[in-house]
């Protein structure tokens, strides 16, 4: 019996693959170009194998650097609240498992997290009137944030690496990148959460969303600064919420 061998990928799927991997480094340079490709033919597999990697590599690094005793000390004293020595010991004991099973779940949640904010688009988009399929938002809004997300990801590792241990909210303002890493100590946290979203790599998302959904969704740049800044206000006002109520 002669032996079996898979056919070989054809010209039209190998071309296919390397203008993928292509996309996910030209939209740092020529967006609106790549938007234009997406628009016309949507990938999305090799922005979300770049992503894992990315959230993999995080976690194996500032993961075990997390001090989750200074974690909860920090988040108890923003409450209000007052632990024991006994309770203190058991919020640690079940902050260890729970970080050892997000070490290994929080990869998973990165396609999620993109589906949600392509979904998301996708419903606003429908309402503005545009015929846009999902598949090209999926790809679209997906290419419009990984940019700010790889710069992000790998300058936080670099600097989470170079520090022997951090308490998990130190993470927020680590790169001094955002308002609330300027804000004085004791700041109300309403106006630290805000301070958190006002960050320059979201800024560098507003800016290329704004674009994706204008060239893929077809729909004027004020509508599209209309839909991405009612989802980031919306965004904004959640958290300041959730942080009030701590």
């Amino acid at each position: 019996m002669s032996d079996v061998h898979p056919p070989e990928p054809t010209p039209e799927v190998s071309q296919l693959s390397a203008t993928a991997l292509a996309r996910v480094w030209r939209v740092f340079t020529a967006p609106a170009a790549v938007f234009r490709e997406i628009a016309a033919r949507p990938t999305w597999l090799w922005p979300l194998v770049v992503m894992v990697v990315l959230s993999v590599v995080g976690q194996l690094i500032v993961a075990p650097r997390v001090d989750l005793d200074a974690t909860i000390r920090q988040s108890m004293e923003q409450s209000g609240r007052q632990l024991t020595d006994d309770q203190m010991d058991q919020a640690i004991t079940i902050a260890k498992k729970v970080a050892k099973v997000t070490m290994f779940v929080s990869p998973l949640f990165v396609p999620v997290l993109y589906l949600l904010i392509a979904g998301l688009y996708f419903l606003l988009l429908k309402l503005v009137g545009s015929e846009a399929e999902f598949g090209r938002v999926f790809s679209g809004t997906m290419h419009a944030t990984i940019p700010a997300d790889i710069v992000k990801s790998v300058l936080l590792t670099v600097v989470a690496w170079q520090k022997e241990s951090f308490a998990a909210t130190d993470l927020e303002t680590m790169l001094k990148s955002n308002v609330a890493a300027w804000l004085p100590e004791g700041a109300p946290q309403a106006t630290i959460a805000l301070g958190g979203v006002l960050d320059i790599f979201n800024v560098w998302k507003w800016i290329l969303l704004v674009l994706a959904l204008e060239i893929i969704g077809r729909v004027e740049r004020k509508k599209a600064v209309g839909l991405v800044a009612a989802v980031w206000g919306v965004w904004a006002l959640a958290l300041m919420a959730l942080r009030a109520l701590r």
